[in-house]
């Protein structure tokens, strides 16, 4: 028998999720995250570092958006297009909550160690659509010759 190689791209992946808006939940949205990275390819410190990226918005999306509200839910959507993985966190955020976190997040001169940890592991983009924030992660696929 001949040995298998991994010739195929990764696997097609549309998976939606809601995270409660509570501390005791807000990890899920990383280790949900390492396991959708490894299922489309990704190696294990890659997957990691996707990881750490969804973790560190999403704990920022519960802190600061929803203001300690735990009544409110933080929808993670994963899809892969031809050569990327999207992630998107959308929330409605807290009425008494003033500034976006995305505004807070991508501010100049703010010195926030999770800034730089989710920048360089995937693009970030922020955004509002009809009513509800968003937050969207974007990183390529690994290639076949991975």
């Amino acid at each position: 028998m001949s040995r298998r190689h991994r010739c195929s791209p990764p696997p097609a992946l549309a998976l939606n999720v809601t995270i409660p808006s509570d501390d005791r939940f807000v990890d899920l949205a990383g280790i949900l995250t390492v396991r959708v990275a490894k299922f489309v390819g990704f190696g294990e410190d890659e997957a990691e570092r996707l990881g750490t990226a969804v973790d560190r918005v999403a704990a920022g999306v519960v802190e600061h958006a929803f203001a300690g509200d735990r009544c409110r839910s933080l929808d993670i959507s994963y899809w892969t297009t031809e050569h990327d993985i999207e992630i998107d966190l959308r929330y409605r955020r807290a009425a008494r909550h003033v500034d976006a976190v995305g505004r807070r997040f991508a501010a100049a001169g703010l010195d926030l160690p999770a800034t730089d940890v989710v920048r360089q592991a995937v693009k970030v983009e922020f955004g509002c659509d009809n009513g509800v924030d968003f937050c969207r992660l974007t990183r390529a696929l690994p290639s076949e010759a991975s």
